[in-house]
């Protein structure tokens, strides 16, 4: 059930599709493109550092070694990882989505290394 659910929002969400068509998702973001980038380049400073989610990060770990004793939990989790990072992979090939990504200069780029590989290591660990 939960592929098919993968399935059809990968279906509803491709960005191969022409423009005009009716059937681009991303067009709505293309006609505002202007706007999101003033507010982008408005808002997103980076400057604002909040560490108290990281209290959560033990009781967490512990949660989801517990729920990843489960056999299907376990295979349904690394299932979805793979596809969540096949459409990731996906998305960053798309023009707009790249175009996103570039306009932002690569400001973060470090920091979302740093999230990508400690997302790794846990996905590893489990």
């Amino acid at each position: 059930m939960i592929f098919r659910v993968f399935e059809k929002l990968n279906s509803m969400m491709e960005c191969d599709s022409q423009p005009g068509t009716g059937s681009d998702v991303n067009q709505g973001a293309m006609e505002e493109e202007k706007y999101w980038r003033e507010y982008w380049n408005r808002y997103d400073d980076n400057v604002a550092v909040d560490h108290n989610i990281q209290r959560w990060t033990y009781e967490t770990r512990l949660a989801m070694d517990e729920l990843l004793k489960d056999a299907e939990l376990n295979c349904l989790h690394h299932e979805a990882v793979e596809w969540h990072q096949k459409r990731i992979a996906h998305l960053r090939g798309c023009d707009l989505q790249q175009d996103i990504f570039n306009s932002s200069g690569h400001r973060h780029s470090r920091e979302v290394k740093q999230e990508l590989e400690t997302v790794q290591e846990l996905h590893e660990a489990a």
